[in-house]
């Protein structure tokens, strides 16, 4: 992978699936908000868990893409930023309920707890659009196979280097969701370009992949689910 530093202003695409343009806008780092985040939250416990955990470990892999070995706590707080970037987005869409219960949004924000229906992979993305920030959300219901029944929230987003795809599923029935649910296979057919990270096996993980996503593959890795 070629390690070359990557300007500092991003140009941030928000796409829903199969790559249906929502927004863009330029910033230089990659930031949500909605109206769910109070200021105290906003100014203490988010500001804390994103300059003081999740930047100082993000930083070099989104602006060089030097290979790295990441400890449970650097993927702890890589998997507690890409939740609560999942939770403000989810707020944002104003046609559906939000999808994650009270109660899970109360956990994570006592002590960062992240529901037991969350996976996520770590890529990497080297292509001629790496100055453009991606953010990919979509949500369905799965009708068949192991995951029959269930709600899938699928979120993707990166910067630079960096893509981190996050997965979430819950039962659609409420009565249903005291119930285990299922996950989904640890890699498959994406392997070789995305490594399995959450839930932490308490081991490093050496980042990035053997082989990395680039201009032709990105959207259909948003996609894959």
């Amino acid at each position: 992978m070629e390690q070359v530093p990557v300007s500092s202003l991003y140009q941030i695409k928000e796409e829903g699936q199969k790559g249906k343009l929502i927004r863009t806008w330029k910033d230089k780092k990659f930031n949500l908000t909605a109206k769910l985040v109070c200021t105290k939250c906003n100014n203490e416990w988010m500001s804390d868990l994103e300059n003081e955990q999740a930047k100082p470990v993000m930083q070099c892999m989104i602006s060089q893409g030097k290979r790295i070995s990441l400890s449970p706590r650097d993927l702890a707080a890589i998997a507690a930023f890409t939740f609560k970037t999942a939770v403000v987005f989810d707020h944002m869409q104003r046609e559906r309920n939000p999808f994650f219960s009270p109660s899970v949004r109360k956990k994570f924000s006592c002590c960062l707890e992240i529901p037991r229906s969350a996976q996520m992979w770590l890529s990497s993305f080297c292509g001629r659009f790496r100055q453009d920030g991606i953010l990919s959300s979509f949500y369905y219901e799965s009708k068949e196979g192991m995951m029959g029944g269930c709600e899938l929230y699928v979120l993707t987003f990166g910067l630079g280097f960096f893509i981190v795809q996050a997965l979430f599923r819950r039962w659609k029935q409420a009565c249903e969701r005291a119930l285990p649910i299922p996950s989904l296979p640890r890699d498959g057919d994406w392997g070789l370009v995305a490594k399995y990270f959450w839930p932490c096996d308490g081991l490093p993980l050496d980042w990035p992949a053997p082989c990395y996503l680039d201009d032709d593959t990105i959207q259909a890795f948003c996609d894959r689910f």
